[in-house]
């Protein structure tokens, strides 16, 4: 069910193909271009970094750069946590820090205790 829809975008390539985050408080709907980086945004970022920080990021225990999403020329997607202090989980198993692994329609993801399904 999508309840409310913020728009972020990173266009790297000029061609971008869209993901969701479902969270309990809400839809993100992220345009990949090449790649993102998913955390908490400051103002001091000089990289563009998807905000979790409005759906409860912070209490969460999401980092500032927690995990980085790459979209390969095939099309498939491939996360990597970002050496995080909270860690990432995919369907249940923890990930390694800077371990690519793929993700797909219906993956569940955790970041930090941030309950997250994956719709592409």
């Amino acid at each position: 069910m999508i309840r409310q829809i913020d728009t972020h975008s990173v266009n790297a390539s000029g061609s971008d193909t869209q993901i969701y985050f479902e969270t309990s408080r809400g839809t993100i709907l992220i345009a990949i271009g090449d790649e993102v980086i998913v955390g908490r945004a400051s103002f001091e970022d000089a990289v563009s970094v998807i905000d979790l920080t409005p759906y409860g990021g912070l209490m969460a225990g999401v980092s500032r750069y927690h995990l980085c999403i790459v979209r390969t020329l095939s099309g498939r997607f491939l996360i990597s946590d970002l050496d995080t202090r909270n860690g990432t989980h995919l369907n249940g198993r923890r990930m390694q820090p800077h371990e690519v692994y793929e993700i797909r329609n219906g993956d569940a993801l955790c970041l930090g205790s941030m309950a997250i399904t994956i719709h592409i």
